[in-house]
């Protein structure tokens, strides 16, 4: 048995392990990743009432734990994603595999994520883009989506205007084109103000 476990506090899946495992290893470690709230995500919750350590990119999440429970050992630990989308992109290799982008307008690039609220929020991107045409518009997919609800919305919008990316293509590619990122309940918009983009 290892002596430090570290896992991610994104189910419920992953609590019941945590809890199996806390008593056996030296050390275990809850890591939240995401840059939005962590009192908002249910299935962070039940790591915050135990006494494991957790690990936070930001301050600000430090400290809603400590309000939620006094007892918490917290370590503020940054994001390592942010490291990766620092890195030179080489944009003419990116372009070379987007037979649509025109490199005289400006370049619009949807970053959707998932969950309740996701299918509303990528209709009403369509909605607003549908008639864009002097702008690239590029959608790019949550790993954990296929693309197959995009497409159909797509279909069903009329938007011509939009571009589907295929997930061979990295988002941070992607986005070192773009003038605009749009982020839904995605990490995507933190990280890409760290590139210095306009993030909506």
């Amino acid at each position: 048995l290892p002596d430090v476990i570290v896992t991610g506090m994104v189910s419920k899946a992953q609590f019941e392990i945590a809890e199996i495992f806390k008593t056996k290893a030296k050390k275990l470690v809850a890591y939240f990743d995401a840059f939005s709230s962590i009192l908002t995500e249910a299935a962070a919750t039940p790591f915050l009432r135990e006494s494991f350590e957790i690990w936070v990119p930001m301050q600000d999440q430090a400290n809603q734990i400590l309000a939620f429970n006094s007892k918490s050992v917290v370590k503020v630990v940054g994001q390592p994603s942010l490291e990766r989308w620092g890195a030179k992109v080489e944009k003419d290799a990116v372009v070379k595999q987007l037979p649509h982008y025109n490199d005289r307008l400006p370049t619009i690039l949807y970053a959707g994520g998932y969950g309740a609220s996701y299918t509303e929020a990528f209709k009403i991107f369509l909605k607003a883009t549908r008639n864009l045409t002097q702008y690239n518009i590029f959608i790019s997919l949550h790993p954990k989506v296929d693309g197959s609800l995009e497409k159909d919305l797509m279909r069903k919008s009329k938007n011509k205007t939009a571009i589907l990316i295929p997930n061979t293509i990295p988002t941070r590619e992607i986005a070192a084109l773009s003038d605009v990122v749009v982020s839904q309940n995605s990490t995507v918009g933190v990280q890409s103000l760290f590139t210095g983009k306009s993030v909506i």
